[in-house]
């Protein structure tokens, strides 16, 4: 009966994509990967793997019912029930398997789609990477929460990137305060940085950063639940939840465990996390051929991020928008791999922050281009009518 309610779903779905097929005017390619997408969603669970490898799903499945039910918040952890509700807000018809959740997270990574399509930050490059992603293409075709985070995360990255609207972009941030806390303080930290070292320093920007410590340690005995907030930023608190990580990855506390000592510590653990999040599994440590397709995966990332970051740029304010998305990268890549010590976690957490900068990368690049072409030609339509009076 299950299956039945899947074919009603699946049928809803494909109306979607043909509605959006023919709103993007899209070319036989572009549409046949996208049809490919939702092929994959049922050779995923119960096919390729059980459904119960990411145990997650069923959690996530059953918020969404209990909201559809009773219109009220699962029993659940928040960062389960509040995508649930976002979920069962999605109008398919039935929520009944992990194929039905994962249906809506396609319906919201075609979404994204659209959106980088309506708002012109999409090329050819944007499109192929974005279709051809594989832990882009495998975290969207399952029923995590991933894909809604992911939505989240690029519409304000945008928003503070290519608009410049920073308020604007934190605002559009918020969602993630109730299922990924932390990458909407990852986005906050990033542009605080970015504020930091990408201006001159001025009287008023050091009143903002003073006023800003100042508030911090007036509020910072403030309670929130059992903790203060100085508890909630210390060291102490931070090794608690990576020793936690590390047993949940591993199921040991203590081998090959190393804890953040001191200050002096932190950043030499963050700084090889950066190295642990982007490379591995390295070749030598493949031990199954998911791990395999990491490992290769990994490969041509780093191939990728290299080209990206070779491009000449030459309006400042792209160059400006580019140490954004830099220092959001590290920033993200440092904090997941102090916490990550698994590799199918590691890929789960990073390939959103990778998308995102990705498609954002090419989107700058695109976007200076056309202003050195434009500038090239406001040059030559000079030069001809200097010509022109001279003669």
């Amino acid at each position: 009966m299950t299956f039945l309610y899947d074919i009603v779903n699946l049928q809803f779905v494909l109306i979607i994509y043909f509605v959006v097929v023919c709103y993007l005017r899209l070319d036989a390619l572009r549409s046949s990967l996208i049809l490919g997408h939702i092929i994959i969603i049922f050779l995923l669970n119960g096919v390729l793997f059980q459904a119960n490898y990411m145990p997650d799903q069923f959690r996530y499945l059953q918020a969404t019912q209990d909201f559809r039910q009773t219109l009220s918040l699962s029993d659940l952890a928040f960062t389960q029930s509040i995508p649930g509700a976002v979920f069962s807000l999605i109008p398919l018809p039935f929520i009944n398997s992990v194929q039905s959740i994962a249906m809506i997270n396609f319906i919201l990574y075609l979404s994204i789609f659209v959106f980088m399509k309506k708002k012109n930050i999409s090329n050819n490059a944007v499109d192929y990477f974005y279709l051809l992603y594989p832990s882009l293409m495998l975290y969207s075709s399952v029923a995590l929460r991933e894909t809604l985070v992911l939505l989240v995360m690029i519409i304000s990255i945008y928003m503070i990137v290519i608009r410049n609207q920073h308020i604007v972009g934190i605002i559009f941030a918020l969602p993630l305060i109730l299922f990924k806390i932390q990458n909407f303080l990852i986005i906050v930290l990033v542009l605080f940085l970015f504020r930091l070292v990408s201006e001159k320093i001025t009287f008023k920007k050091i009143l903002f950063f003073s006023m800003f410590i100042v508030l911090f340690i007036i509020i910072k005995e403030y309670r929130i639940s059992i903790w203060t907030l100085d508890q909630y930023f210390s060291l102490e608190k931070m090794e608690m939840y990576r020793n936690y990580m590390y047993y949940e990855n591993t199921g040991s506390r203590e081998i090959g465990y190393v804890p953040i000592s001191g200050w002096i510590s932190l950043p030499i653990l963050s700084i090889k996390g950066i190295f642990s999040m982007l490379f591995e599994p390295l070749p030598w440590h493949v031990k199954n051929p998911l791990q395999l397709i990491q490992s290769l995966e990994n490969i041509a990332i780093i191939i990728l991020l290299f080209y990206l970051n070779t491009r000449k740029i030459y309006n400042k304010v792209i160059k400006q928008k580019i140490i954004f998305i830099n220092i959001f990268l590290l920033v993200s890549m440092s904090l997941y791999g102090l916490m990550v010590f698994n590799y199918g976690a590691a890929a789960r957490y990073r390939f959103g922050i990778l998308t995102i900068y990705i498609v954002i990368y090419f989107c700058l690049i695109k976007y200076d281009k056309y202003f050195v072409s434009n500038y090239n030609l406001n040059n030559y339509k000079s030069k001809i009518a200097v010509l022109n009076r001279i003669n």
